[in-house]
Order: C-alpha cells, then structure tokens, then sequence
C-alpha cells in the first residue's frame, strides 16, 4: 500500500487538489471537496477521485 500512496501524491500534486486521507488497518479512504465552492463536490474532485481509482487499480487494489 505504501507504493499506492506514493502514486497518489504526485498525482495530486499535480492537479493542485488534495484529499483528507484516511488510513486504518489495510483500508485507505479519500475524502474530496473543494474548499472555494463551499465544501462541495465539484468536477475536479470527481476527476481527481477517477485519477486515484485508475491509480489504485493499476497496483492492484480494489475500489
């Protein structure tokens, strides 16, 4: 999982959006709004939510 993660930094980085991140036990959890629509889901959390899923699949995990 460690390698997912360090997948998924650079990938947010990139999009300049950043996910609340929770890790417990073997479960990791992305939380995503954007903060300057008043804590709505906007298009580019969902775009960053398809990125991490795409990112997550490809180191063989589920989603």
């Amino acid at each position: 999982m460690p390698s997912f993660y360090a997948a998924v930094a650079p990938a947010e980085d990139a999009a300049n959006h950043h996910a609340h991140i929770t890790i417990l036990y073997n479960t990791v959890t992305f939380a995503l709004t954007t903060h300057e629509a008043g804590d709505r889901i906007t298009e580019r959390d969902l775009s960053t939510a398809r990125t991490i899923s795409d990112l997550a699949r490809d180191h063989g995990l589920s989603t």
